[in-house]
């Protein structure tokens, strides 16, 4: 049985990676897909491999699994994607309003 946790933690971590990748080149290099369907593709694409996964690896449970590991993958790469994207955000709202402070300080002292 560890050895399911083994290959069921790597299939995840594959996974997440494969579809953070994906989602990222869908944005960059598909310029007329739309973003608001980013999402619904992650977990489309999840629900894909995690049905390859469960053929592959002979698992009873069957679509209910299915589901859980799609959707919880398929928004974890959207969540990531947003810590991201939210982290970048507000470290660049810091340092303008640093610049910001220091310019209002500079002409002051004009």
């Amino acid at each position: 049985m560890e050895n399911f946790y083994a290959r069921f933690f790597l299939f995840s971590a594959f996974d997440i990676l494969f579809l953070y990748i994906s989602c990222w080149m869908l944005k960059h290099l598909v310029h007329k897909f739309p973003e608001q369907l980013i999402p619904l593709y992650s977990v489309t694409m999840s629900i894909l491999l995690a049905l390859i996964w469960i053929d592959v690896e002979n698992i009873t449970p069957g679509y209910y699994y299915l589901f859980e590991i799609g959707i919880m993958h398929g928004f974890g790469v959207i969540g990531i994607n947003q810590l991201y994207k939210q982290t970048i955000k507000y470290i660049k709202y810091r340092k303008g309003l640093k610049i910001l402070k220091e310019i209002k300080k500079s002409k002051r002292v004009s």
